[in-house]
């Protein structure tokens, strides 16, 4: 978690809450290898947001 709260000026406790959130709602996911865990976007779930999004644009 090191690397993914550095130099956000909130603590470790704090990023790892709302990346679970982020996990859940399946916009990260999580790999687990040993100690390391990586982060990944999921790209998918972004398009579909941006595309809800640019149709509620023009509403």
């Amino acid at each position: 978690m090191g690397q993914a709260s550095a130099g956000l000026g909130i603590s470790k406790p704090a990023v790892t809450k709302h990346l679970k959130v982020l996990e859940e709602a399946g916009v990260v996911s999580r790999t687990v290898r040993g100690r390391t865990h990586l982060l990944k976007l999921e790209q998918r779930s972004l398009r579909e947001v941006s595309s809800w999004l640019d149709l509620h644009r023009g509403l």
